[in-house]
């Protein structure tokens, strides 16, 4: 497949679970004080690197520097696109990437990969435009070589209700796509930075639920892998993350969700929050699912 390695020696050592992570990276591309950049990309590819998941989606990964860096350290163990070193200029000459901050890794092959910018609007904030976020879409062919679709995204952030009316136009629109192109005629994963609290911890209490949310859940139809939250289950924690302080309290803003296709169902053996304390190098934690599909 052109832009993608024609490996055939990294496929995964269980051919029964599957461990699937999701990753804000925090990978600005400009340099800010006390964000520590270099040191932080440099722990995050190593550390990918060295650890075992077989699907890995990560956000924000604007950062050129970053993207070399992990396109570097994971290469040899990863299939990706090599379309990931797509760069553009965008406002006062800052350089940015082409996906939307978004890159996937797999250790099965992929088959096929596609990015879809959200639609821009003039009253967008001025970072979410440079950033042109949007979903990528990535078909790998798993280990009982049934196609699965690994949806990788990032939607508008802020907690105000214009920002969750950017992010139900953006969800709405995803759906859309997902349809018209029939990626739900395949196995779905959903991953990435939904940026809406879950329900057990909803922004809003007086208002219920986020409706993107329940979008996702019941338009939709995907599962959340974290249908109750417990007091370890927060991405943004400044109790465990030294790039949190209290002010951020804890929300849960990262999610891995999973779509079944007729009668077969996901079945989840673990979800846990990864890369706390000393081994946090984003405003974000990680989330890792391992899971199998039964037939």
């Amino acid at each position: 497949i052109q832009g993608f390695q024609e490996k055939q020696d990294i496929l995964p050592d269980n051919l029964n679970d599957v461990s699937i992570l999701t990753y804000n990276i925090w990978g600005i591309p400009i340099w800010l004080p006390r964000v520590g950049l270099s040191n932080r990309f440099d722990k995050i590819s190593k550390k990918l690197a060295n650890d075992d998941f077989d699907i890995v989606c990560l956000q924000e990964c604007f950062s050129k520097r970053f993207r070399n860096k992990v396109l570097k350290e994971l290469s040899g163990s990863y299939y990706h696109s090599e379309y990931y070193k797509c760069n553009r200029k965008t406002f006062l000459g800052i350089v940015t990437d082409c996906h939307g901050g978004l890159m996937t890794f797999s250790k099965f092959p992929i088959v096929f990969e596609h990015f879809y910018p959200f639609p821009l609007t003039k009253d967008m904030d001025k970072t979410e435009r440079i950033g042109r976020k949007g979903f990528l879409v990535t078909k790998v062919i798993n280990q009982k070589r049934d196609t699965v679709c690994i949806i990788n995204t990032h939607l508008y952030a802020g907690k105000t209700e214009k920002s969750e009316k950017f992010r139900e136009v953006q969800i709405a629109f995803m759906d859309s796509i997902l349809n018209v192109k029939k990626y739900y005629d395949y196995k779905c994963v959903l991953a990435g930075d939904i940026n809406v609290n879950h329900p057990d911890i909803s922004m809003n209490p007086e208002k219920g639920q986020s409706l993107v949310y329940s979008f996702i859940s019941n338009k939709m139809n995907f599962v959340d892998s974290t249908p109750r939250l417990t007091s370890n289950e927060y991405t943004i924690d400044f109790r465990k993350n030294r790039y949190c302080n209290g002010k951020d309290g804890l929300q849960k803003l990262d999610y891995i969700f999973f779509r079944e296709k007729g009668t077969n169902k996901w079945n989840m053996h673990s979800s846990d929050i990864l890369y706390t304390g000393d081994y946090s190098y984003s405003d974000h934690l990680a989330l890792n699912v391992v899971y199998s599909y039964l037939e």
